[in-house]
């Protein structure tokens, strides 16, 4: 470590409960959190320096070391500001508010933005970099669009923390990264396979445990079976071979000559004494694992069966993993006894403490529950817990009996476990691994296919239709290929309707979004007709980009009006306080602009320049039409959402 780095010895650890608290040296600040959230402190604190580098020991939590000299004393105030902001959110949300604003402060200072909390100008031009650094990382593969949107959205939030008054000029005409994707939803074999692996894992596993069957544990997936030996890495498949000391095509510890014949297809000769106490000890491990029947190992199988169970539900219901972690045991209790109930219900956090319901169903779903419940007996032990799943800490001790506390199931990195183990020898490593997400986007994909109505589909997955319809229901693989061509006719026929009449100049009508050739006979081009939720309107200048009788010129004037356009829907869409129908409205009229402009710009060098001049001009300098300047100030003072 170079010498002028040091790690700060008089740190002041605080819980989130004391974000609101007045500190005079928030640069010692190491924020604790609950250990099951994040073991190590959160050091806000490092923020006040110029020059850090992580601390990268994990036995120690001493803060990141810093360069003391590097100290910025202007960001004391922006460092209150951070926490402050954060009072009301979960741990969580937390530490990953943390990490996007660590990241920022991190490019920031290697940046040489070290004072750009002391001026708005400087803010902002730091805001554009780092954008233009997100918006690189993506193009190249470094991150994905979600990943990118929750860093500039990080950003953001520094910067609303440092100007909570002007925050919003400082980021205007700034490119808003958008995280969302209409991503393809997984194959209906891809899903079956996952099925199948899932239920061949959750039944033959807890049959194991519950019936104190002796090892191996044999798991039949398919046309394949897989062995599991009495150790970490005694699973034998074919995608992963045995270890050497185990003979798993007659599911038994090897004899000498097997074990001494193995190591020598290596080229590894070893004395036959330390051979023989190899497989002794294996021996010994294998009758101790027989005899109880709540050793480690056994313990790793039943482990292994709740999380395909986990992996089971989640496919069925379709919750998300913060609601599917609070499905309580009482609620599945109803589900297994009553012949009504058949819904297991979560408070969803980002509907404002809503409770939602998810539906097991009468037939697969509940039989899966009732074999979960059995197993869960068993790993209760006598004991009891008001949660659907938890997860059961082992100690390590020699016997391997004792337990730690129970605690609640983390759905995201159990699953995470679960699959790493899956490619670890019970699955071909090469097939794409199917996240909760997926699951979720397949339930809908699939009720959408099968013709139920779009507020079908958004009641069982317990939210709006704008937002199923944003991001849960694209199709299958199989079913976006064979509607591509479909697109792509589409996209044809828009074509023609970007019409540039300049012959007929003096006959069109100048409108705030370019000019109209037969004002009050509002009517949608054929091709928007059934595909959109904007319809034309002579009322609404928005509308008249997907009106019959729209006129656009290649020319800096009606250029200019439709970047003006396109700059206040961006601006309102960020500010407005329905965000669902903000979103709604802006795929589609943003599309279409973007589709327009890039038009306008293949007709040739000249018109693209005008282009990005235009594009220059209104989004980096913030330089709009008088109609549309006007337009924003208004919605700015009174709220108004298109």
């Amino acid at each position: 470590m170079h010498e002028d780095y040091v790690q700060r010895a008089d740190l002041i650890h605080i819980p989130p409960s004391a974000f609101l608290e007045d500190f005079s040296e928030p640069e010692r600040l190491l924020v604790r959190l609950t250990r099951s959230v994040k073991k190590k402190g959160l050091d806000f604190g490092s923020f006040a320096y110029a020059d850090t580098r992580a601390d990268l020991n994990v036995h120690e939590d001493r803060g990141e070391y810093v360069v003391l000299s590097s100290f910025v004393e202007s960001r004391r105030e922006l460092i209150l500001a951070i926490i402050q902001s954060l009072f009301t959110l979960r741990e969580e949300s937390v530490l990953q508010n943390f990490v996007r604003i660590r990241l920022f402060i991190r490019w920031l200072n290697r940046e040489g933005f070290v004072r750009l909390f002391e001026s708005e100008e400087e803010a902002q031009r730091a805001y554009v970099g780092y954008t233009a650094h997100l918006i690189h990382r993506l193009h190249t593969g470094g991150l994905k669009p979600r990943t990118a949107a929750h860093y500039q959205e990080g950003a953001c939030s520094v910067i609303k923390a440092a100007f909570p008054q002007t925050y919003r000029h400082v980021v205007s005409g700034v490119t808003k990264i958008s995280g969302v994707t209409q991503p393809v939803a997984p194959s209906d074999d891809h899903i079956h396979f996952y099925r199948d692996v899932c239920l061949a894992l959750a039944r033959q596993c807890s049959e194991f445990v519950l019936n104190k069957r002796p090892f191996p544990c044999v798991v039949n997936i398919r046309d394949y079976e897989v062995v599991v030996f009495h150790s970490v890495v005694g699973v034998s498949s074919p995608y992963r071979p045995p270890i050497d000391v185990y003979n798993a095509a007659e599911r038994r510890i090897a004899t000498l000559d097997e074990y001494k014949a193995k190591l020598l297809e290596k080229n590894i000769e070893v004395k036959d004494r330390i051979l023989k106490h190899g497989i002794m000890d294996a021996q010994k491990t294998l009758s101790r694992n027989n005899r109880d029947e709540r050793s480690r190992q056994r313990l790793r199988i039943a482990s292994l069966a709740v999380k395909a169970y986990a992996c089971l539900l989640l496919l069925i219901t379709g919750a998300t993993p913060t609601e599917f972690s609070q499905f309580l045991y009482a609620d599945a209790l109803q589900v297994n006894k009553s012949p009504l109930k058949k819904e297991l219900s979560a408070v969803k956090f980002r509907a404002g403490g809503k409770v939602t319901n998810y539906n097991v169903g009468r037939k697969n779903g509940l039989s899966i529950l009732q074999d979960y419940l059995k197993l869960r007996e068993w790993l209760l032990d006598g004991r009891s817990y008001d949660k659907l799943f938890f997860t059961v800490s082992e100690l390590r001790n020699p016997s391997y009996k004792e337990l730690d506390a129970l605690r609640d199931f983390p759905t995201s990195d159990a699953l995470q476990t679960f699959y790493r183990t899956l490619h670890a020898g019970f699955i071909d490593p090469s097939i794409p691994i199917l996240t909760v997400r997926e699951m979720r986007r397949h339930k809908s994909v699939t009720q959408h296919m099968g013709g139920f109505s779009v507020s079908t589909v958004a009641n069982s997955l317990n939210h709006t239709e704008t937002m199923n319809l944003g991001r849960y229901s694209g199709g299958t693989l199989e079913h976006q290929k064979s509607e591509l061509s479909k697109y792509w006719e589409a996209v044809q026929t828009a074509a023609a309707s970007i019409k540039e009449q300049s012959e007929k100049a003096d006959q069109l009508i100048p409108i705030a979004s370019g000019q109209c050739e037969q004002f009050g006979a509002a009517s949608p081009a054929p091709q928007f007709a059934s595909s959109i939720s904007i319809l034309p309107d002579c009322q609404t200048q928005h509308g008249c980009l997907f009106c019959v009788h729209y006129v656009c010129h290649s020319d800096e004037t009606d250029i200019n009006k439709l970047m003006s356009l396109q700059y206040v829907v961006n601006a309102v869409r960020r500010s407005a306080p329905d965000m669902e129908h903000a979103e709604l409205l802006y795929s589609d009229l943003s599309a279409r602009i973007d589709y327009i402009l890039n038009a306008l710009a293949e007709r040739g060098d000249s018109v693209a320049k005008i282009v990005e001049k235009v594009r220059t001009t209104v989004h980096v300098y913030g330089v709009l039409t008088p109609f549309w300047e006007t337009r924003l100030s208004r919605f700015e003072r009174l709220g108004v959402v298109f």
